[in-house]
């Protein structure tokens, strides 16, 4: 069996958030590229306007925050994907009202960042070099929370992972886990078909959302943090990339 928890580390929630972006430091900005930059729209969700404010400030957190595994950067346009995707989970959470986020939930989270980050005061100089207020963290976090929250409200409900599944994978992963009985890796097993099901109902509920949704770029070639161009149709690559309007998700 592999060492340390490999291939079972990752929670429930953990899992989801890195289809969709949402949290945990996926990008790490050179410099904090953009804070001078006029702002400008960048997308329409809805009747959500996007700025490049709100793009610079996404990344922003995300590089706050050290993810699972490697870090990696993102290119803005994929950001802004996921920025998008943001948005429509929290317009649904906010149209269903089932879900909010307290004041102490967000400062327990942010007490939590702090600990990956090696403190506070590790946190707070990395918090001024990318030039981003207190007010403006909270914000985001709270956003990101309650899209959490409402996710997994949303989706675990329909998640199941059956006897027959768990013995299945486990004959399919012996060469991996070598002699250790089936029984005390049922729970953990479990775990991972459970997160691999929810990913992929993630990952076919954002494409719904995106169906639905009126998403406008409002240019064809987008020029985004530190003079990047990325053209409007590769945000969401595929069918759903391109809208007869120019736009795309529709």
């Amino acid at each position: 069996m592999k060492s340390g928890t490999g291939w079972l580390r990752h929670r429930w929630l953990e899992s989801a958030l890195a289809v969709v972006g949402l949290l945990w430091g996926l990008f790490t900005p050179a410099s904090s590229a953009g804070a001078g930059l006029v702002m400008r729209v960048l997308a329409v969700v809805n009747d959500t306007v996007l700025t490049s404010k709100d793009l610079t400030d996404f990344m922003a957190l995300q590089s706050l925050v050290p993810g699972p595994g490697s870090m990696r950067n993102t290119e803005p346009g994929e950001s802004l994907a996921q920025l998008i995707d943001q948005v429509l989970i929290l317009q649904e959470a906010r149209r269903r009202q089932i879900v909010e986020i307290t004041a102490d939930e967000v400062d327990s989270e942010i007490r939590r960042r702090m600990a990956l980050l090696g403190g506070a005061e590790s946190r707070e100089q990395r918090r001024k070099a990318l030039g981003v207020s207190e007010e403006v963290i909270r914000e985001l976090v709270r956003r990101q929370l309650l899209a959490l929250k409402y996710m997994d409200l949303r989706l675990r409900l329909f998640i199941r992972v059956t006897a027959g599944e768990i013995e299945e994978y486990y004959k399919e992963q012996r060469g991996e886990l070598g002699e250790t009985p089936l029984e005390e890796l049922k729970g953990r097993i479990e775990q991972l078909l459970a997160a691999r099901k929810f990913n992929a109902r993630l990952q076919e509920w954002t494409r719904e959302l995106r169906d639905r949704a009126r998403i406008t770029i409002p240019s064809e070639d987008l020029k985004l943090v530190g003079g990047d161009e990325v053209p409007a149709r590769e945000l969401f690559p595929g069918p759903r990339g391109q809208s007869k309007e120019g736009g795309v998700g529709r």
